[in-house]
């Protein structure tokens, strides 16, 4: 098996291989756009096809191939699988400039842009009646692809023989650390003493053809994930001579791959997807979303959003706008009441999510969605038993069953509205209570009136007399002072009288 073969199924990144790093080697090679013209062709391909650089370099490849292959679904295949970034091979007769043919051995390895767009591809040639010149063709490739593709290589028992330093930067190990070690050096103890483990290596040696993404354990027990094949290699005699592999370290890639794979599931498993294409057409919808909706896949995909819209909403003009907004790229979310296939409404807390492309423009729809009905129903019956308990009914129990989540809130309600119910009719029954007690309080108010008039009555009478009675007083109080000034002065008289008498008495002594 050529080398060719060996790295058949073995993608690389446009950042790891430049083009002019093929178009420089002594082989015969082309480069091609992702379109198929030519974008360049090397030296040993000119020379060995008989053309000019003129002939070449922006033509159409089938322009180059003869007229029996140029158009053929063989071809038409090949290049799906490229557009797919899948390296491929295939015979072909090239015209010479002479106007012989050649018969080549065709190897066609996509180059990807970091965002794995194909950018362009490399054709690499070898005249299949010149082994000669295979071979230097395989020399020059080959010291290509060790500059750019981790390379290691086992005997057919899985016994490391060698190894690129892009192999060991990636695993961490020296080359005297793994020569003449068992590849299960690169697993985990459970792993290698696997069954699949050794039908593996059993393939392999059998020369089967193993590729895909592997998980290995390198240096200091680092988890590393390689992008990789084996390739077994064979002798004249077609026995497999060793095992060549070729990888990439798709560590991160796979990381980041892992996470986003584990939040779209978690996403898948709490909440309603279903995909749109831009003119608003589904795509596919998860078992939730169809749960949810009473449809299954077969019968939603194909069909318009406007299925789970009620029609005047969808003649509103606000509707197309919805979608106009989308396909410009504009996210929305809110709250939206869509049909279901039982023509019951659900309401779903949505977002509209546009997923881009790599030139920046919506190809797709995702719709990520939560039932929130439950709480819809909760708040709209709340609101209306408000409203009513604000209109003073007091008879507005909520007797239609809440969801699981909110049922508490009802019961709730409905217990305090009976408990309002209660206190107020305590309240008016008091009330009652104290009317008739204010009538009792009235009529009593009214005799001890009329008592109290009464009483007046005769107290006006004594406030007469005694009116009287202090004239009279004051009248005799008025007697008494004039009978005072009289005996004073008869005393007065008495006084002088007596003193006249003494001096009289005194002048007959």
């Amino acid at each position: 098996m050529s080398f060719f073969t060996e790295i058949l199924h073995s993608t690389r990144r446009a950042k790891d291989i430049k083009p002019r790093s093929v178009i420089d080697l002594s082989g015969a090679v082309l480069t091609l756009r992702a379109d198929g013209a030519v974008l360049d062709a090397s030296g040993p391909f000119l020379e060995w096809a008989g053309l000019d650089r003129s002939q070449c370099v922006g033509q159409a490849f089938e322009s180059l191939l003869a007229p029996d292959q140029a158009a053929t679904a063989s071809l038409r295949s090949l290049w799906a699988d490229l557009a797919a970034a899948k390296p491929a091979t295939n015979r072909l007769k090239l015209r010479r400039k002479d106007g012989r043919w050649l018969w080549s051995q065709v190897h066609y390895v996509p180059n990807l842009s970091d965002s794995g767009t194909l950018t362009q591809i490399d054709v690499f040639f070898s005249d299949i009646s010149e082994a000669a010149q295979l071979r230097a063709i395989e020399k020059g490739t080959l010291s290509a692809v060790d500059r750019s593709i981790a390379v290691i290589e086992f005997d057919p028992t899985g016994t490391v023989l060698t190894a690129n330093d892009n192999f060991l930067a990636c695993i961490g190990y020296t080359l005297a650390e793994i020569v003449g070690r068992k590849h299960a050096i690169f697993l985990t103890e459970a792993e290698s003493h696997s069954a699949a483990y050794a039908d593996f290596w059993k393939t392999l040696a059998a020369g089967g053809f193993m590729s895909g993404a592997f998980r290995r354990i390198g240096k200091s027990k680092r988890e590393i994930w390689l992008q990789a094949s084996y390739n077994p290699i064979f002798d004249e005699a077609g026995r497999v001579t060793k095992v060549v592999k070729f990888a990439f370290d798709i560590t991160e890639q796979r990381t980041v791959a892992l996470d986003s794979a584990s939040q779209l599931a978690a996403l898948d498993k709490s909440q309603s997807v279903i995909e749109f294409d831009m003119a608003g057409r589904i795509l596919s919808a998860n078992d939730s979303f169809l749960g949810l909706m009473g449809y299954t896949m077969a019968e939603l995909r194909g069909r318009h959003h406007s299925l789970f819209m009620a029609p005047e909403e969808v003649a509103d003009p606000s509707y197309a706008k919805f979608w106009a907004d989308l396909n410009a790229g504009q996210f929305r979310s809110d709250e939206f009441a869509r049909k279901k296939k039982s023509g019951d409404l659900v309401w779903l807390q949505a977002s509209y999510n546009p997923i881009l492309n790599i030139d920046g423009k919506p190809f797709k729809v995702v719709k990520f969605a939560t039932d929130i009905s439950a709480r819809k129903y909760a708040v709209q019956a709340l609101q209306m038993g408000m409203a009513r308990l604000a209109e003073g009914d007091l008879t507005v129990a909520l007797s239609e069953p809440f969801g699981a989540e909110y049922e508490l809130l009802r019961l709730d309600f409905n217990k305090t509205l009976k408990i309002l119910s209660q206190t107020i009719g305590e309240v008016v029954s008091a009330i009652k209570a104290l009317n008739s007690n204010a009538g009792d309080i009235s009529k009593s108010s009214q005799d001890l009136a009329r008592r109290t008039e009464g009483q007046a009555a005769r107290l006006e009478e004594i406030a007469a007399a005694l009116a009287e009675m202090t004239t009279s007083v004051r009248s005799s109080a008025e007697s008494a002072t004039e009978a005072h000034r009289a005996t004073t002065d008869a005393i007065g008289q008495a006084v002088n009288s007596c003193a006249i008498m003494n001096d009289a008495s005194l002048d007959m002594v």
